[in-house]
């Protein structure tokens, strides 16, 4: 977290002609706090206080949700991060990178699409700017530049504000609350006169510019914690400028500054946090009475470029070089502008003006200067008389008339009019407090005996997470939607093509690769329907929707010509409905990347049911079972787009239960080891009046919590936790609920561990590798790794693993099991060591792997190499083929008619009969080979109920003994002799009638 700022620190020895100048005495500054540790509240970041992230530049990560993907930037190029620093190039004057993503309007519904969790979309979290005002960010430009922050709401309602940005590392603080707007859509579109739901920064304003970025914050304004730093001095300069920094070097930048003036023998210097990271700080101060020293850590002694602006008149031959500005006056009206960097002089404190400089000749110069509301104009100006050779100029600035308030501008004429031809170099310009100097003093610096610690209260949880317990396709189908065989998607329409592409390596939309097993389709050209992977469609093994309640898919589309992100959406159908009667959720708006989309499905509404209905109020999800019936058809409509040769890959898509517990359940979370955690349930998604777990104590050796669950009652339960230090409480909700259920039987399988990395007696020196693949019949929990027994960190299985896929196919946790990661191990000393790796399940049981290896000086090792994506595309057929269907319908009263649709791509079809809705009772109608695509049948002159009987008989089609769906009827609507007694009997008649149509 640097600030680069450079400075020049050599001493000169300068020769002072005809001129006293008063001798700097010698300096006694000494810092008295912090003199031990020291602890500040950090202030609360939206980034990291709502969404538990923050913008610390770590890197990237699936879902968008960590620092700023790619797929949110515009107008950039050559993105990377390394060592908490995001790089990028811009390719325009208007580069972007999108903070929080604005939701848009579906035109055709009124209404904003659905929040895929693990993407930051303002919908989810609209910023409270009551709460939180301060922009802050820590960046590197090679040149000044101007910087822009956008808010917005919308496409058509935003505003602008602009800031100046200084070559080199700064942290720059931006007020949102009373920055001035300088551009916008409209009124009312100040910071405080909404909850905005997007925001975006435009780093700098010139195309070309390699910029670095450390980190970004969003604060607020009245929760940072504070500590003063205290001084003592009675001699030498009576300003005291006090900084923060990270490392034992303030010259090559700082992370906060405060001037003040000594008062008496001493003082103190408020710092707050709202320009820093959480972290420690060495402290650091410097007796200085120069503006620029002080204001920037950067003197005007032309070390550097950017000690000038850019607007140079009548002046030819510009230099900045070994500390002098050179140039040749090639005009009547010679001048430049010292660089304020955008902030402003208090002209009742600072006046007077040192320069020293070397003239070809004799002559005036002048010095100029303005104020905010004066703009171009000058408000004053004072001359000095220059003669040839080096020599030092003082000004009094104090005495001229204009020189009031704040000066925002200080332009100087090296010469006021004529001398045409005469060179000058420029050593210093010295603005001072108090007297003039000859020599301009490099920084001394003086270190406090003490550092001053930052909270660092982040934290979060992984178990339980969103994505839920035991899932679906596994448990119930035995055959999960990873996309590792054809058999996971069961029917593909409107695409131009399509394929199953396991062990393959794709490259998504934002250049990164990505390995495993894949779904992909192709777009067809004026196509106006969504593509339609079909994922399952069985009514004998439907889904109870009370139960299976959270769905997610991973997957990604080709940007679109157009620019815009693509919409996914979620369909699904009730097994009692209507054949053609399917239920879609609203839009989903995706990412250009690799990402993982979440939805709660208790949560989720029918888009006709727009506007939404009021929270608590059935959905068309859960609604299913609870009016006795299953979803028997579910699908994901991956992309929009109606343009050839655009594409849509889907990864996988688990429908999962709530995490599910009977005698116990292992609560996990990310935090550090020094912190405790206090952990509670609550009935409701509250952070507050929660009934107490237990507690991650201080100094622990694990971040797993073993959640008693054997006498609580049966129910749905809600976590949350908190961390608290100094006066900071920092409350995360777990992603997850935890449903439990005392006649569920306990989860007795232990999680499969393979521990690849590192082998029995492996030596090694400065790093030790970590490979394998683990994975869980229900949900894994979290793996740990331990060296000679103590915590060292959790390992994250994010990566495919072939080996893993090929043994448990049909694990949904087989799809992403496996991690490939090296570790620092130059702590450890030499000799034997015992690693061993411990992963948990949600239920706790715990597998285990352990090593012995021997760390060596020198020793090497060879990195595991795993088998490189070698596997065929396998195609899908295509659709284009028809979907065979069954529709059954009364004639005249009497008569069944059947038709069969489409069945003339089928082998053979087979119609049965059933009045059970599991068809446990099932007859067959008729079993034939078609010799047309669309068959009819009748079964005439059927009996109707005798009166008061009820009942429905049910119909399913199978084409090559694949079940394509069923219609009942309902036996009241016959009207026959009433000679039937029950649906049974009705169903036998329905068998001895139905015969082929001619």
């Amino acid at each position: 977290m640097r600030n680069q700022l450079r400075f020049s620190l050599l001493l000169w020895v300068l020769t002072a002609i005809g001129l006293g100048f008063p001798v700097m005495a010698g300096a006694d500054l000494s810092i008295t706090q912090p003199a031990s540790g020291a602890v500040m509240g950090h202030c609360h970041d939206y980034f990291r206080y709502e969404w538990g992230s923050p913008l610390n530049m770590n890197g990237p990560s699936s879902g968008a949700l960590n620092d700023i993907p790619q797929t949110h930037q515009l107008g950039v190029s050559g993105y990377s991060y390394s060592g908490g620093i995001m790089s990028m190039t811009t390719t325009t004057g208007a580069g972007i990178v999108t903070l929080l993503s604005y939701t848009p309007v579906d035109p055709i519904h009124g209404n904003k699409g659905a929040i895929p969790i693990g993407s930051r979309y303002g919908e989810a979290k609209p910023i409270n700017t009551s709460k939180y005002r301060y922009f802050n960010v820590r960046m590197y430009s090679p040149q000044a530049a101007e910087a822009q922050i956008m808010w917005r709401e919308s496409v058509t309602r935003w505003a602008i504000t602009t800031f100046h940005v200084s070559a080199g590392w700064k942290t720059y603080t931006i007020d949102l609350a009373s920055a001035p707007v300088v551009s916008s859509s409209g009124a009312n579109i100040g910071w405080t006169q909404d909850h905005w739901e997007g925001l975006e920064f435009y780093p700098v304003n010139i195309a070309g510019l390699t910029v670095q970025i450390d980190w970004i914050q969003l604060l607020s304004d009245d929760d940072c914690g504070t500590f003063n730093a205290t001084f003592t001095s009675t001699s030498g300069d009576d300003r005291i400028t006090m900084i923060l920094d990270t490392d034992t070097n303030p010259a090559n930048g700082y992370s906060d500054k405060q001037t003040v003036q000594r008062v008496g023998s001493g003082g103190s210097v408020a710092f707050d946090s709202h320009d820093l990271m959480p972290g420690t700080y060495r402290v650091y101060g410097m007796q200085n009475n120069d503006w620029a020293t002080m204001t920037h850590l950067n003197p005007w002694d032309f070390s550097d470029s950017d000690e000038i602006t850019s607007t140079l008149i009548d002046i030819s031959g510009t230099t900045i070089s070994g500390g002098l500005l050179s140039g040749t006056v090639s005009g009547v009206h010679p001048q430049f502008n010292l660089n304020l960097r955008n902030a402003t002089i208090d002209a009742s404190v600072f006046r007077y003006l040192s320069i020293r400089a070397n003239y070809s000749g004799a002559g005036i110069g002048e010095v100029f200067f303005y104020t905010p509301a004066s703009g171009s104009t000058p408000v004053g100006s004072e001359q000095f008389t220059f003669v040839s050779g080096w020599n030092n100029y003082t000004i009094d600035l104090g005495g001229v008339a204009g020189w009031a308030g704040q000066i925002s501008r200080l332009r100087i004429s090296p010469i006021a009019y004529g001398g045409v031809g005469t060179s000058f170099q420029y050593d210093f310009v010295a603005l001072r407090t108090s007297g003039y100097v000859a020599t301009l003093p490099a920084p001394a610096y003086v270190q406090a005996p003490s550092t001053l610690e930052v909270n660092n209260l982040l934290w979060a949880f992984k178990q339980p997470d969103h994505r839920g317990g035991r899932e679906f396709s596994q448990h119930v189908v035995a055959n999960t939607w990873n996309m590792n065989e054809i058999d996971d998607i069961r029917v593909v329409t409107h695409v131009a093509s399509a394929e199953i592409l396991p062990h393959n390596q794709l490259i998504d939309p934002a250049g990164v690769a990505h390995t495993g097993d894949f779904f992909r389709a192709y777009t067809i050209t004026g196509n106006g329907d969504p593509q339609y992977p079909v994922l399952y469609f069985d009514t004998e093994r439907c889904i109870d929707t009370t139960r299976y309640v959270n769905m997610c898919f991973r997957g990604w589309n080709t940007t679109e010509s157009n620019g815009f992100n693509s919409v996914a959406r979620f369909i699904w159908h009730n097994a009692l409905a209507d054949r053609l009667t399917y239920f879609d959720g609203d839009d989903i708006i995706m990412n250009r990347s690799n990402a993982e989309y979440c939805l709660d499905l208790r949560n989720i509404r029918h888009t006709e049911t727009e506007p939404p209905q009021p929270g608590g109020s059935p959905n068309q999800w859960t609604a299913i079972s609870q009016n006795g019936s299953c979803a028997d058809f579910v699908r994901v409509d991956m992309s929009e787009s109606t343009e050839a040769g655009h594409y849509s890959v889907l990864d996988y898509m688990h429908i999962r239960t709530d995490h599910e517990a009977n005698s116990a359940f292992a609560i996990v979370v990310d935090a550090p080891l020094n912190r405790a955690v206090s952990l509670f349930y609550n009935s409701n998604a509250s952070t507050s009046g929660g009934t107490p777990i237990g507690t991650l104590p201080v100094d622990r050796n694990t971040n797993v919590f073993l959640w008693d669950t054997s006498a609580l009652p049966d129910g749905s339960y809600y976590i949350y936790g908190s961390m608290s230090r100094a006066g900071n409480d920092l409350r995360y909700l777990a992603g997850g609920r935890v449903v439990v259920n005392h006649s569920l039987a306990d989860d007795a399988v232990a999680p499969i561990l393979n521990c690849d990395r590192p082998s029995e007696s492996q030596l090694f020196d400065t790093e030790l590798e970590l490979a394998g693949y683990v994975l869980d019949d229900v949900r894994l929990a979290t793996v740990e790794l331990f060296i000679d027994g103590d915590y060292v960190k959790t390992v994250t299985p994010s990566l495919f693993s072939i080996a893993a896929r090929d043994l448990y196919p049909h694990y949904a946790e087989a799809n992403r099991p496996g991690f490939h990661e090296v570790i620092d191990i130059r702590g450890l000393g030499l000799g034997a060591h015992t690693v061993r790796l411990v992963a948990m399940d949600t239920a706790g049981n715990v597998s285990s792997c352990e090593r012995t290896i021997t760390k060596s000086t020198g020793a090497t090792y060879t990195p595991i190499s795993y088998p490189a994506p070698d596997a065929s595309p396998i195609s899908y057929p295509l659709d284009g083929l028809p979907v065979p269907e069954i529709n059954v319908r009364i004639q005249q009263k009497v008569n069944l008619a059947f038709t069969l649709k489409d069945v003339g791509v089928c082998g053979s079809a087979r119609v049965v009969g059933a009045t059970k809705l599991d068809f446990s009772d099932a007859v067959t109608l008729l079993d034939i080979a078609p010799s047309a695509m669309d068959v009819t049948a009748t079964a005439r002159k059927l009996p109707g109920p005798a009166y008061g009987v009820k009942g429905t008989m049910r119909f399913r089609l199978y084409c090559d003994d694949e079940d394509r769906g069923f219609k009942p009827i309902n036996i009241r609507k016959l009207k026959g002799p009433k000679k039937s007694k029950s649906a049974a009997a009705l169903l036998k008649a329905v068998g001895k009638k139905i015969r082929l149509d001619p």
